[in-house]
C-alpha cells in the first residue's frame, strides 16, 4: 500500500512539473523575437538515446507482466488547491524531431555528441551523467530535413507575430497571403482603370481624326477644278444669260459684247451641257471646254484664289471666252514683237488677251534651226462679224507692219514692196515646181528645197523615211496640165534671212483617156524661207498646211 501511494504521489508531482514547464514553454514563446539566420546558434545534434523520455519517467513502474497497481479511489486521492485545481496541464503534441541520418547513407555528415544532461536519480542526489557516443540511426520516412524545419520555425515566428500585432479584420489574424491577395486586388482595379481611361482618350483621339480626316476630304475635293467647272456648267444649264452677263468682264470681245452673249446663250439653251479638259490645261492655269450636245460652245479657265483651311487653294474664274464660239464671227491669232504694243477698233489689247509670252512663233521654229528669228508675243481675239482694224507700234515707238490673214495677223518692220519683187518670181517658179513634180512631170523642186532640212527627206526620202509616191501618174497618159488658181501673197520679211509667204494653187490634169481627168491636184500653204548667204540663195525648210 505504501508502495502504491509513493508511486501515485510520483505521478502527481510529475503531472505538475509537465504542466510548469509547458507554462513556462508558452511564456518563452510569447516573448521570442524573430532571429536572422546569421543570430541562431547552431545546436549539436542529440541521439534519440541520449534524451530522457518524459513520458517514460512520469509512467509507473509495473512490478511484473501481469500486475498493474490499483487505482485509488477518489476519497483516497489528495486534495489539490484552488490554483492547482484550476491549472490544467497543456496537452502536447509530439513534434517531429530531427534524426540524425545514418552516416554509411548522408555523405560528409557525422554524427554528434550528445551534450551531458544532468539527471536525477531516485536517491535524489544530483548527478552529471557521463557523455555517452551519439549512436547513428537511420532516418525515418517522416524525417524533416533541416530546410523544412527552419520554415516550420518561420511560420511560428510568423504566427506568433501575427498574434502579438492582432492584425487582421474581426478580430483574426491577417495572413501574408490574405495581404498579397488584397495587394493583388488592388493592382487590378488601378490596371482596369488605367485601360479604361486610356480607350476613352484613345476613342476620342480616334473620332475627332476621324472627324478632321473627313472634313479635309470634303474641303479637298470641294477644292479640286474639276469640281468649279461643274458648277460653272449647272449655274450655265440654268440660266446661260444671267450668267453670261453676271461674268461678261470676263469675255475676250472687242466688238459688242451683248451681241455675243445672246447669240452664245442661244447655242447653250435647252442642251445638254458638259465638260471636259482641253489642250491648253496647266496644273497652275486648269482650262477647260464647254460642251452643248457635243459641240464646244465656251471655254473656261481658272486660277487660284485665297488659300482656306488645311493649306489648300480654292479656284475661281479668269477667263470666259465664247466669242470665238459663235457661228459666222471671225478670231486671230495675233503675233507682235517682244515689248511692242497693239490695238484693235481702238482698243489696247492687254495681258488677259495674251496666250503666250515672248517666244519664237510655231511658224518659225524649224528656220531658227539655222537662222536667227525675234522673239513675239502671241495674242488671241475672236468675236468679230467683220476684220478688225489693226495699229501695232514697237517698243522706241515706230510703227509696225501689220499682215492679215484670214486667221492671223503678224505685226512686224513692214516689208518692202522692192524685197517682194526680188523674190516673187523665185516664189512663183517654186509653185510650179511643186505641181509638176507631184503629177510626175518633172520641175526640178529639188533646186528650191534646202537640201539639209527635214522637209527635204518628207518628199524625197531619208534614212528614215521614204519619199513620196508620184510615179503611178504615167505621164505618158497625160495629155495637158493646166494651174487653174495659182497665188502668192502675205509676204512677211521676219529678219534679213527668213521671210514667209502664203502660196496656193490647183491643178487640172487631162489624160488620153477619153472623158478622163484629175482636178484634184492643190495647195494650201505657208512656205517658209531661209537664206544662208546673204540673200543670194532663199530655200524652202518648212510647209504649214492650211487645208
Amino acid at each position: 500500500m505504501d508502495r502504491e501511494n509513493d508511486l501515485l504521489e510520483q505521478s502527481v508531482n510529475t503531472r505538475k512539473e509537465g504542466a510548469q514547464a509547458a507554462s513556462s514553454a508558452e511564456r518563452r514563446v510569447r516573448q521570442v523575437r524573430p532571429r536572422t539566420p546569421g543570430e541562431a546558434p547552431a545546436r549539436p545534434a542529440q541521439s534519440a538515446s541520449a534524451r530522457p523520455s518524459q513520458s517514460s519517467a512520469a509512467r509507473p513502474v509495473r512490478t511484473s507482466a501481469g500486475e498493474r497497481p490499483a487505482r485509488t479511489s477518489t476519497s483516497d486521492r489528495p486534495v489539490r488547491s484552488a490554483a492547482q485545481a484550476n491549472t490544467t496541464a497543456p496537452r502536447r503534441t509530439a513534434a517531429a524531431t530531427p534524426r540524425t541520418a545514418n552516416p554509411a547513407q548522408v555523405q560528409g555528415r557525422t554524427p554528434t555528441q550528445a551534450a551531458p544532461r544532468k539527471v536525477r536519480p531516485e536517491d535524489g542526489t544530483v548527478r552529471s551523467a557521463a557523455p555517452k557516443q551519439a549512436q547513428p540511426r537511420q532516418a525515418s520516412p517522416r524525417q524533416v530535413t533541416p530546410r523544412q524545419a527552419s520554415g516550420r520555425a518561420s511560420s511560428s515566428r510568423q504566427s506568433v507575430r501575427t498574434a502579438v500585432d492582432g492584425g487582421g479584420r474581426g478580430g483574426y489574424p491577417r495572413t501574408s497571403s490574405q495581404s498579397s491577395a488584397r495587394g493583388d486586388r488592388r493592382k487590378k482595379g488601378g490596371f482596369k482603370k488605367f485601360i479604361l481611361i486610356y480607350s476613352a482618350a484613345l476613342a476620342v483621339i480616334l473620332i475627332v481624326g476621324l472627324l478632321i480626316f473627313n472634313s479635309f476630304i470634303k474641303k479637298y475635293e470641294d477644292n479640286q477644278p474639276s469640281n468649279v467647272a461643274a458648277n460653272i456648267v449647272k449655274q450655265l444649264s440654268s440660266n446661260p444669260t444671267s450668267y453670261l452677263k453676271s461674268n461678261s468682264d470676263y469675255i475676250k470681245c472687242l466688238e459688242n459684247v451683248d451681241t455675243i452673249i445672246d447669240e452664245s446663250a442661244a447655242q447653250m439653251d435647252g442642251k445638254q451641257l458638259s465638260y471636259i479638259e482641253n489642250s491648253d490645261y496647266r496644273a497652275e492655269s486648269p482650262s477647260y471646254n464647254i460642251t452643248a450636245d457635243g459641240t464646244i460652245v465656251a471655254k473656261v479657265t481658272l486660277g487660284k484664289d485665297t488659300k482656306g483651311a488645311f493649306g489648300l487653294h480654292s479656284w475661281k474664274l479668269t477667263g470666259l471666252d465664247v466669242a470665238s464660239y459663235v457661228p459666222n464671227t471671225l478670231s486671230y491669232t495675233i503675233l507682235v514683237p517682244e515689248g511692242a504694243t497693239i490695238s484693235i477698233n481702238g482698243t489696247e489689247l492687254t495681258d488677259a488677251y495674251k496666250t503666250k509670252d515672248a517666244a519664237i512663233p510655231e511658224t518659225l521654229q524649224t528656220a531658227s534651226k539655222y537662222v536667227s528669228v525675234p522673239s513675239f508675243e502671241t495674242y488671241k481675239v475672236s468675236g468679230f462679224a467683220n476684220q478688225p482694224q489693226v495699229v501695232a507700234k514697237a517698243a522706241d515707238g515706230s510703227d509696225l507692219g501689220v499682215s492679215v490673214t484670214s486667221d492671223t495677223i503678224v505685226c512686224q518692220s513692214a516689208t518692202s514692196q522692192e524685197f517682194i519683187d526680188s523674190v516673187d518670181g523665185l516664189v512663183n517658179n517654186a509653185i510650179s515646181a511643186w505641181g509638176r513634180h507631184f503629177i510626175n512631170m518633172g520641175g526640178n523642186l529639188r533646186a528650191y528645197i534646202l537640201e539639209d532640212c527635214d522637209y527635204y527627206g518628207y518628199i524625197f526620202g531619208s534614212d528614215t523615211m521614204d519619199p513620196i509616191y508620184t510615179a503611178f501618174y504615167e505621164f505618158e497618159s497625160i495629155a495637158d496640165y493646166d494651174f487653174t488658181e495659182k497665188s502668192a501673197s502675205n509676204y512677211i520679211r521676219y529678219s534679213s534671212d527668213c521671210f514667209t509667204v502664203d502660196v496656193k494653187y490647183q491643178m487640172r490634169v487631162d489624160f488620153t483617156t477619153d472623158r478622163m481627168s484629175d482636178t484634184n491636184q492643190k495647195l494650201d500653204a505657208t512656205w517658209v524661207f531661209i537664206t544662208q548667204n546673204g540673200g543670194q540663195d532663199w530655200y524652202i525648210v518648212d510647209c504649214i498646211y492650211k487645208s
